[in-house]
């Protein structure tokens, strides 16, 4: 989830932009010890969801 070396690429997420949900759900069940992601929420420092 690191902004400069997450992503699936390896290469990070474009400045400005927020990680889309499936690229979340594709990293966590890429973790060998997870079965099912059952939810996905983000959210701004701020609070706001995207």
């Amino acid at each position: 989830m690191h902004p400069l070396t997450g992503c699936e690429n390896g290469k990070g997420w474009n400045f400005g932009d927020a990680p889309c949900i499936s690229e979340i759900y594709s990293i966590l069940e890429g973790i060998e010890a997870v079965d099912y992601v059952a939810d996905v929420e983000i959210r701004y420092f701020e609070g706001r969801k995207l």
